[in-house]
Order: C-alpha cells, then structure tokens, then sequence
C-alpha cells in the first residue's frame, strides 16, 4: 500500500526559498522516469507504528527498531534486528529476523517476516546490541548481549541459517566477572573459524583480565563444528586486547586465516581519549602489534571514538573514527562531531596509518563504514553510512575511493553521496528511550557490500545494469508513527554506467524526477554541531547543509512510499 506524507507545503516551499533552490520554469509540472540503477531501492521490513510500549517509563519503551545487523547469504539478505515489544511477560527489546530473497526479475522478495530469536521474560537489555558474520556454507553466527534474569549483561553467540531458524541456540560465550558484557562484533576467517568481541566494564581494575573489576575490549575465537547433524559453536581462546576503556566497544576485521585486527576507543572517561588498535594470532589470541593509532589531545578537547574498521584488501584496511570536542558531556545537548578516515596498510605483524580523509559522511555522527566495488570499474571503495542524529532527512553513503599511484582517498558530493532512505535517525529516539533516557544514547548504522545482483544483465533482470549492491539497514521514523520504522536499502555498487544519484524509490520502481527533487549539493565535509542523538539540529550537511537538509525536506512532500 502506498501513502503520500505531505510535510506542510507552506513549510517546506519557506525552507526551499531560504536555501536558493528553485525548479527551472521550462521543467514546471514535468516528472522525467529514470533507471532504477539511478536510485536506492528501499524496503520497509517493519513499521515504528505502535512498536513497543508507547507510554509508561521511558528506559522501557526503546525506539521501536534498532541497532540492526545484516548478512548475505545463498541468496538471501538476512537483518537481524532490536525489536521493542509490549507483550505479556516480555522483556521490553528482543531480537527479531527478517529474510529477503534477491530475484532475477524483481525486487527481495520477503521469506520470513520479523520472526523472533528470543523470548526472554525479564531484562531490560534482554537481546542487545546483535551483530552477525556469515560463512561460505550458510551458518550465521550472531551475538548479543542479554541482562536476562536481570543479571548484569553477559554476551551471548549462536548460529541461524538464511531462513532464521536456529541451528545452535545461543550460549554465553563472555567470561562472567560481575561486569557488563556485550557490543558484540564478529568477522569471518575462514574454515568455519570466526572472531569476535565485546566490551567488558567491570570498573575499578583488580588484579586484571578475568578477575572481577577494570574495564576491557576483549576478543575471542569462535568455531563451527559441523562433524554433527547440526552446528555447533565453541569458544576457542579469549584475551583482552585495550585496557583502560570507559566505552570500548570493539570493531573487527579478519586479515588473513590466522589473522585479525581489533580497534576500540581507549581512554579512562567519556568521551574517550585515543583509538587502540591490535594485530591478533587467530591461532591463539596473542596479542602480536598494539598501538594508539589515533590519538586525541584532552587538553585540546579532541577525543576520538566509535571506530569501525573494514577490509579493502589482504593488506589494507579503511578506519573510521569520530571526533568530538567532548562539550555538554552528561546533557541533552552534545558537542560537536567530525569524521576522520584513515587507510592502515599491514607491514609483516605490523599496521601502518597512511593517508587521512575528513568529514567524508554525509551526517558527521554515529557514522560507519563497509567496503564493495563500486562504479563502471568495480573499485574496492568504502561506504561511508551515516543518518543524522536529530532524526530529520535521510540516511546517505558516501562513496569514497582511494588511489593506489597518489595513495590519497576521493569522492564526488556531487556523484557520490547516495540517498539510502526516506528517513534515517542516527540517534534522536536512542536518546529518548532505552537507558538513561535523553541522557545519552545512539543508534549504530551497518552495510555491507559486494552483495551480487542475480538480476544483473538478465532479460527484464531486476536492475540489470547493477551488477552488486551495497546493502544497508537503515531506522527512521515515518511521520506520524510514533517510533522508528527499518527499512532495508539496497544501494547500486558496480554497475554498467554510474549515473547521477535520485532520491530512494520503493523497491521495484524507477526513480521520478520533479521539480525541486534535487538531490546533490553541499559540502559533507562540517560537523554535526547536535553530536550524539540529542534534540537540536547540527550542522551535519555542511556550509551548504541547509540547503542540502531543506531540499531532502521539499522532496518529502511529494514522497511516496510502500508498506509490506
């Protein structure tokens, strides 16, 4: 079913005016079809539309969908997401998974709607914060962490298939030290062996990792055993990679078999101070290289954190970081934000930082990265995917490049910088609901790339001049509803001929161009001045971000969009 969300035509044609962007008269009235290659194609797996408890206190209610993880596989993209709920004997968030085929002559076409992975009945952080990694023969081993019995968080790990039935259901996997355990990430190594983290704060250090007390970013080993009926998950090694970390939730990539490359924010305090990275022997979890490889100055007011790292090739990998000036710590209304990437190159067993881009997200905060090939030429290029953290306009990847003769990243605002959805909140909601409401709280954006087109160059091949995707899970709330809405957004990567990029159209369809739909413009290089999801607007857009926030904004006049 389709709606059309009208912002207020007074509204939006007075922002249009104040930003200097006017329809040519010649093209009044006129709508120009395009391919859908010129677009992101959107699906919205579920709605904010009474998610959850609407009333009551508001560290119960959580923003509807949230912190979502996501996965290709034999053919399907699978999300596993943070869902809130209001049922009986419920705790309040759970984690739900959807599953979407990806089809030769159509759009993902939806084989399992939202089923639910857990059914804790107590907890506030009953399923938190999912992250998934997938093998070659389909096992997705995902982790959480879960306040289940209202036990302090403890990390949890266990293994789905494309269709989000359990193959092994979830164990603990942390190490329990009276501490709170979770932000699990994980990575593929290969042979059915996978990496993974999580953050541990246990407060005032003791006698060290394990012992209760102190507060550390550890990595583990994971393996599949399939020498049964069915899979099987055991923990390998664990060790502590940065210490000290007030909020160390790590980022891992795999570098090679028995290899992999830990990064965490370090630092006693919020916001932290440096950017910790180490080089793991996946064999047996030494620690082989660590370095503050980004630091901050706290006399200057520079901290550095919410990394994420991400591999463009066996010995190069993309670090995204965030600057912040640290202002109105413990408030509602944040300091300022900047993004920084970095190309670390390895050297033997150890990592170099090279060349430096800032500002490259399209809204400065809560940003991240993944990697895929990219334009006519397919380039290993690093999406940076970002939404602003007020809530208001849409989520966008930014596709930056790097040139291997000048070792200098680049990307076009103009061409480059592709609108993903409707509506993204990076953070607005997070910092409403969940704990310490408008306190402190964000949401965390994930893609991945290089995800095929079974479409491509087909006969009527749904998009068939994309030959893979960058696919991306993006939270907004639709007007109206009172919480956020997902939606799963495929965005062109390779493709046959790079085209101008138009606002997001509902999956299936060519992207319109009306008066004032423009899309491109303003430089995406300015901070968020709103930094972590707070209620006033920043600056993310740039100098020209007005302008740039005011046409998203007339777009959405016209927006049309499809409920499944």
């Amino acid at each position: 079913m389709r709606r059309i969300h009208a912002l207020g035509i007074a509204f939006a044609s007075t922002v249009v005016m104040a930003s200097g962007v006017a329809a040519a008269a010649d093209t009044a009235g006129s709508v120009v079809s395009t391919p859908q290659s010129a677009a992101a194609q959107v699906v919205m797996v579920g709605s904010g539309a009474k998610r959850g408890r609407i009333d009551g206190d508001m560290r119960l209610r959580y923003p509807g969908f949230e912190q979502t993880t996501v996965v290709a596989t034999k053919g399907h993209v699978v999300l596993i997401t943070m869902e809130a709920v209001k049922e009986p004997n419920r705790a309040p968030v759970q984690c739900s998974c959807s599953s979407y085929e990806l089809r030769a002559d159509g759009p993902p076409r939806l084989v399992v709607d939202l089923k639910r992975l857990t059914e804790y009945s107590s907890g506030e952080r009953a399923c938190n914060h999912p992250k998934a990694a997938v093998d070659e023969k389909g096992n997705v081993v995902w982790g959480y962490g879960s306040d289940y019995q209202s036990n302090r968080p403890n990390t949890y790990a266990g293994i789905i298939n494309e269709k989000c039935e359990h193959l092994a259901a979830p164990q603990m996997v942390s190490i329990p030290r009276d501490a709170n355990d979770g932000a699990f990430d994980v990575s593929y190594l290969g042979n059915g062996r996978f990496v993974a983290g999580y953050y541990s704060d246990g407060g005032t250090p003791t006698t060290g990792f394990p012992a209760p007390g102190g507060d550390y970013s550890v990595a583990m080993g994971l393996q599949v055993d399939e020498s049964a009926l069915l899979p099987t998950l055991t923990r390998t090694w664990i060790t502590p990679v940065v210490t000290p970390t007030n909020i160390g939730r790590p980022t891992i990539a795999a570098v090679a078999p028995d290899r992999a490359l830990l990064c965490a924010p370090k630092g006693p305090n919020r916001p932290s101070d440096h950017i910790e990275c180490g080089l793991l022997d996946t064999n047996s979890g030494a620690v082989l290289w660590k370095d503050e490889i980004v630091k901050g100055d706290r006399e200057k007011h520079i901290y550095f954190n919410q990394p994420t790292i991400a591999k463009i090739n066996d010995n190069q990998f993309a670090l995204l970081a965030i600057e912040s000036n640290g202002m109105g710590k413990n408030t509602n209304v944040k300091g300022s934000n900047t993004t920084h990437m970095w190309m670390l190159e390895r050297n033997g067993d150890a990592i170099l930082r090279k060349t430096e881009i800032v500002g490259a997200a399209a809204h400065q905060t809560h940003a991240s990265i993944c990697v895929g090939p990219y334009g006519e030429q397919g380039s290993p290029t690093v999406a940076v995917f970002s939404a602003a953290p007020t809530g208001i306009g849409r989520a966008a990847m930014s596709m930056v490049g790097y040139d291997m003769a000048t070792q200098q990243f680049h990307f076009d605002p103009r061409t480059d910088v592709w609108p993903a959805a409707w509506y993204g909140d990076s953070g607005h909601l997070a910092n409403w609901y969940g704990r310490n409401p408008m306190r402190q709280g964000r949401d965390f954006m994930r893609c991945i790339g290089g995800v095929e087109n079974p479409g491509y160059h087909q006969p009527n091949g749904y998009m068939a001049d994309v030959k893979s995707f960058f696919v991306g899970a993006v939270h907004g709330r639709v007007p109206g509803d009172e919480k956020n809405s997902l939606f799963l957004s495929l965005v062109p990567g390779q493709m046959d001929k790079k085209p101008l990029p138009e606002n997001p159209v509902p999956a299936g369809e060519a992207p319109s161009l009306e008066p004032n739909d423009g899309l491109n413009g303003g430089d995406a290089a300015a901070a968020d001045a709103g930094g972590c999801g707070c209620s006033t607007p920043g600056t993310s857009l740039g100098t020209n971000g007005a302008a740039a926030l005011a046409v998203a904004l007339g777009a959405l006049v016209s927006l049309r969009r499809r409920r499944r």
